[in-house]
């Protein structure tokens, strides 16, 4: 999942969004994104609990675990999909969609 969230951002939003960094810091199982002024977009994997953790600068930090039948990850809160969270905090302030 990390490599689609990596590829997601360097094709969708990266090339529109000049000043955003990205970086995949594999050996941590992490993917950042340095949204400049806006924050940060953290994406970690903990693969032992199979759970992926986001981090945006809009909507906080939250825990998504996969859900094998749709090929999703869901909040393990409200069972929202992972995708929404950062497609819709992205559109605040970026240019483009993140293509995962």
């Amino acid at each position: 999942m990390l490599r689609q969230i990596y590829d997601g951002l360097n094709e969708g939003i990266i090339p529109l969004n000049s000043a955003y960094k990205l970086s995949w810091a594999k050996e941590g199982e992490k993917v950042t994104m340095d949204a400049n002024e806006k924050g940060f977009y953290v994406f970690s994997a903990d693969w032992s609990n199979e759970l992926l953790t986001v981090q945006t600068p809009i909507s906080g930090v939250r825990q998504y675990e996969f859900e094998p039948v749709e090929k999703t990850w869901l909040n393990t809160v409200d069972q929202h999909d992972m995708r929404g969270l950062v497609t819709r905090d992205l559109l605040r302030h970026a240019r483009g969609v993140c293509k995962f």
